[in-house]
């Protein structure tokens, strides 16, 4: 499980490189079954609320996809049946039994997350750092499992690293990936995905896909 931290950054885990298809935008509010945001069009197929988290079967992935326009920050193609729990800068995209509230806090054990984090760094390997030590702060039981590599994220420059920890809900071991770019004005983009490591290489083509989606607007 991955816990969201604030509203300019998420806690959840997530992340790689690699379209789909077409359908509706959507969004929730992320936190405490919060009602729908204004400023996103809700439309079919699309979570309009949130319920306690169960750990329980997670709803399969559907091999279609949705476009989703998060305001002037990005667009990005996901699987048409997950939903999208938006909150400040920052957009949880995952499953059906994935995700809910916890301890008043948004968590989810499997999907992407995408949005900006605080920029702690000079350059983009010391901003990336400095996320991996913020999210490591809120998760004792993260490690680093490579050192940073290069990649492109939106068509950028960006780094990626892989990191697990120990979901504190399931008590599974999780596998993440974390893939950061820097925008013009300098701000630190990010996505990242989250699975359990025993499930990871299964939903690791569809983190791919939507990855690869992603298009920044600036």
């Amino acid at each position: 499980m991955w816990r969201r931290q604030s509203a300019c950054l998420a806690s959840a885990w997530l992340c790689l490189l690699w379209p789909g298809g077409l359908i509706p935008q959507a969004a929730v509010g992320a936190r405490n079954g919060g009602a729908p945001r204004e400023d996103v069009e809700v439309r079919e197929g699309v979570a309009k609320e949130i319920g306690p988290y169960h750990p329980g079967p997670i709803e399969p992935t559907s091999p279609r996809f949705a476009l989703y326009t998060e305001r002037h920050l990005f667009r990005v193609r996901v699987p048409s049946n997950w939903h999208a729990l938006p909150d400040g800068d920052s957009v949880v995209f995952a499953p059906r039994g994935a995700y809910g509230p916890a301890g008043g806090e948004l968590v989810f054990t499997h999907g992407v997350e995408i949005g900006l984090a605080p920029r702690g760094g000079d350059d983009l390997a010391d901003a990336t750092d400095a996320l991996i030590d913020l999210l490591s702060s809120d998760s004792p039981h993260l490690r680093r499992l490579s050192d940073l590599g290069r990649c492109s994220l939106a068509n950028q420059p960006a780094v990626r690293a892989v990191v697990s920890s120990v979901s504190d809900v399931t008590g599974q071991e999780e596998q993440m990936e974390i893939v950061t770019t820097l925008l013009g004005d300098g701000r630190l983009f990010y996505a990242l995905v989250v699975a359990p490591r025993d499930a990871f290489a299964t939903y690791e083509p569809t983190f791919r896909q939507v990855i690869a989606s992603i298009a920044i607007i600036e």
